[in-house]
């Protein structure tokens, strides 16, 4: 029970506790506490090989390489260049995979082999992220022109998460969650159950963010 959480951490009958972002939303804190943040999910973009225009390689390079994901990034975010959150030892990244003056060579490509003029796709996103990628597209469009055009759909992260197990998207602002910090162990072994579910029409770009 969150309230009953927090109404015990605030009356200080506590030697230490793991707070979710919402339960630590709604604690008063005082000079007694020490509050340590951690980061427990790594934000990727994540592509359905199994739609029918995203399984061509060239169409999925060519939408990873007009993302600038640290324009997407929330405050002291990291972008990181695997799944691991840089809490959890992930390593750091510069960005070398935005690279929008390659982003039409790829387009063309997949179109050909494709034998199409031109493609949609959507990006399922987090309510809370609607505004930021609607931004991020504008910049997407400007390059990829009316060749592959991007759409954004906004839904809650519950059922963001379900259409992903299910197949029900083409590409996803998915949040890989831990639901215990500990080691990147941890991190890695909760969600393995997805993974192995879905890995066969996944495709992680190397831009996830912690």
């Amino acid at each position: 029970d969150t309230d009953a959480l927090v109404s015990v951490l605030e009356e200080h009958q506590y030697s230490g506790a793991y707070l979710s972002e919402l339960e630590f939303g709604k604690l008063k804190t005082d000079r007694k506490m020490t509050v340590l943040e951690i980061k427990d999910v790594t934000r990727c973009f994540v592509l359905n090989t199994e739609n029918g225009f995203l399984s061509d390689i060239n169409i999925r390079l060519a939408f990873i390489s007009v993302v600038d994901a640290v324009s997407l990034a929330e405050k002291n975010s990291k972008q990181v260049s695997g799944l691991l959150p840089a809490s959890f030892g992930g390593e750091t990244s510069a960005g070398e995979y935005y690279k929008p003056d390659k982003a039409m060579d790829y387009l063309k490509k997949g179109l050909e082999k494709l034998n199409r003029e031109d493609i949609s796709v959507s990006v399922l996103t987090p309510v809370q992220y609607e505004e930021s990628l609607k931004i991020a597209m504008q910049k997407w469009q400007q390059t990829l022109g009316v060749n592959m055009i991007i759409s954004v759909e906004a839904v809650n992260e519950t059922e963001l998460i379900e259409r992903v197990k299910k197949g029900e998207y083409d590409i996803a602002f998915y949040p890989l969650r831990s639901p215990a910090v500990n080691t990147n162990t941890t991190f890695l072994s909760s969600y393995p159950s997805f993974l192995s579910t879905v890995t066969s029409r996944l495709y992680f770009p190397a831009f996830p963010l912690d």
